[in-house]
C-alpha cells in the first residue's frame, strides 16, 4: 500500500452577477409593462360599462319624463275644460262642482 499526501489545495471562486442582475431587471420591466397594460384594459372596460349605464338610464328616464309631461298637460286641459264649463253654468255649489268633476273623470277613463 502506498502512503503519502498530495498536499493542500486552496482556490478562490468568484462569480459575475452582472448577468443575473440584468435578467432580473429585464423581468421587472416586463412585469411592470404587463401590469400597466392590464390597468389600461380595465380602464377601457370601466369606461364601456359607464357608457352602457348612461345609455340605459337615458332609455329609462326619457319615457318616464314623457309620461309625466303628458299627465301634466292632460290635467291642465281637464282643469281648463272644467273651469270653462262651470263659468258657462254660472253659480254652482261645491257639491255640484265635485259631482261634475267625478263624472268627467269617469267619462275620460272609459272613453280612452
Amino acid at each position: 500500500m502506498v502512503e503519502g499526501s498530495l498536499g493542500k489545495a486552496t482556490f478562490s471562486l468568484e462569480t459575475d452577477t452582472a448577468g443575473l442582475k440584468r435578467g432580473l431587471s429585464k423581468a421587472e420591466g416586463m412585469a411592470k409593462s404587463a401590469t400597466a397594460n392590464i390597468g389600461k384594459k380595465f380602464q377601457g372596460i370601466g369606461a364601456g360599462m359607464q357608457s352602457a349605464g348612461r345609455g340605459a338610464t337615458m332609455a329609462l328616464t326619457a319615457p318616464i319624463i314623457g309620461v309625466g309631461a303628458i299627465a301634466v298637460k292632460t290635467f291642465g286641459d281637464f282643469d281648463a275644460a272644467m273651469t270653462s264649463s262651470l263659468a258657462i253654468m254660472g253659480d254652482v255649489d261645491e257639491f255640484m262642482r265635485k259631482d261634475m268633476s267625478e263624472a268627467a273623470r269617469e267619462v275620460a277613463l272609459t272613453t280612452k
